[in-house]
């Protein structure tokens, strides 16, 4: 028995399953895109935490180092036990910061280790990336949400999905449809008789009567499908139009901010250069004072390169523009 044709039921539900695997495609896409600026993300906040605890670090040295001097120039009673209980109040608050940002640098480790599914396999020290084309010029926010609108692997999901679910409610509605049906059929008799064959076909069409109410509720179930998809892609364009637009104003002002961190690291270099030679002078210079803050400005210049950076590569995602990624640049993950 072979099925020959039933008027258009097997197209249907073989293009609603191609949709629906081109649906599960674009999906995959999606979320490999979002996992990577996830990783991403996490990967920057443990080079951060680093930094965050070398400056720490220096500062605490420095408020020990002038802790020790005001202690021997009470004993000489040059000081006040007031400007020693002062310094060593300071020390202590150095001390407690330091504290707090080994304890980030453990769990901010911990925590890309979890986001690699790496539990319990800490990483040791990172390599800080080569971020590129940062200063790239910042276009119109309204042509980002024409791009997105466009190109946006969610949106390309859902609108894959609604055409998907259409196609369902297509073969749903084709479920009451006729099936022309082919019959072959070869038989092996020990006795001849003048009526039986031992070869006969035939061709039979199948027409419903009456399905009783199944194929309706098929229908009406793909077509709940479709508005619900419709509701979520509504949703979708409404979040990215909010989020691209947060993400246009967050690049203004990290672009702002990044370029007053670079200035301040090129004053802080300068300074700390002429602090190096005071001090080789011995002239009266604070050179650790100097050092702590210039690692200052360079956390302050990471934290806006890398939230730059992470607010590109989120644009890139939203957008559909892969090369707009900064990581990406460097040749992938």
């Amino acid at each position: 028995t072979k099925r020959l044709y039933d008027f258009g039921q097997s197209d249907a539900r073989i293009a609603a399953a191609e949709a629906l695997r081109e649906v599960e495609e674009l999906r995959l896409q999606a979320v490999k895109g979002r996992r990577r600026v996830e990783i991403m993300r996490s990967f920057l906040e443990v080079v951060l935490a680093d930094l965050a605890a070398a400056e720490a670090e220096e500062a605490m040295a420095i408020a020990y180092v002038r802790l020790d001097r005001l202690r021997e120039r009470n004993a000489l009673q040059q000081v006040s036990d007031v400007a020693v209980a002062e310094q060593d109040y300071r020390y202590q608050s150095a001390r407690v910061e330091r504290y707090r940002t080994q304890a980030r640098q453990r769990t901010s480790r911990a925590q890309l280790a979890e986001t690699l599914n790496r539990p319990g396999e800490l990483p040791g020290d990172l390599v800080a990336p080569v971020l590129g084309h940062l200063e790239r010029d910042l276009p119109e926010l309204k042509q980002w949400l024409e791009q997105a609108l466009a190109r946006n692997p969610t949106l390309v999901a859902l609108r894959a999905e609604a055409e998907a679910a259409r196609e369902q409610m297509r073969a749903a509605r084709y479920g009451n449809r006729p099936v022309l049906t082919g019959e072959l059929q070869a038989s092996d008799y020990e006795r001849e008789f003048a009526t039986r064959d031992m070869y006969r076909a035939g061709i039979s069409l199948e027409v419903p009567l009456y399905t009783g109410g199944r194929v309706d509720a098929r229908r009406l179930e793909a077509l709940a499908t479709v508005q619900q998809v419709d509701a979520r892609l509504a949703q979708a364009r409404s979040e990215i139009r909010q989020s691209l637009l947060e993400a246009w104003e967050r690049i203004g002002v990290l672009r702002v901010q990044r370029e007053q961190a670079l200035i301040e690291m090129d004053f802080r270099d300068l300074n700390l250069d002429q602090a190096r030679t005071l001090y080789e002078l011995e002239a009266r210079a604070d050179l650790g004072n100097n050092m702590a803050e210039f690692s200052a400005a360079r956390l302050r210049r990471a934290q806006a390169e890398y939230q730059l950076a992470l607010t590109w590569a989120e644009v890139a995602l939203l957008t559909g523009h892969s090369e707009w990624d900064p990581f990406a640049e460097q040749g992938g993950s």
